[in-house]
């Protein structure tokens, strides 16, 4: 995957899950949480599919790129959810 579809990744979960998890037909818990497998599962029946490997890419910000951006700052994975 390149640099250029990874942030495009990173841009689209932070929106959705800091502005509008509507977009994908998602609620999130009261604490902003969602189980992984759910926002997969909404992001690919919105025609943008990807893979937990990279999610864990995007927050864990192993490209320059990402150092400063919205996902590694605000997103973490906890036993199977993503959480702000």
């Amino acid at each position: 995957m390149t640099a250029a579809e990874l942030k495009r990744i990173s841009k689209s979960m932070s929106y959705v899950l800091r502005h509008r998890p509507d977009t994908i037909g998602i609620q999130l818990e009261p604490a902003g949480w969602i189980e992984v497998e759910e926002l997969l599962a909404a992001f690919a029946r919105h025609g943008k599919s990807f893979s937990l490997d990279t999610i864990k890419h995007v927050v864990t910000g192993n490209d320059v790129w990402l150092t400063e951006s919205v996902a590694q700052r605000y997103l973490k994975i906890v036993g199977g959810a993503l959480a702000p």
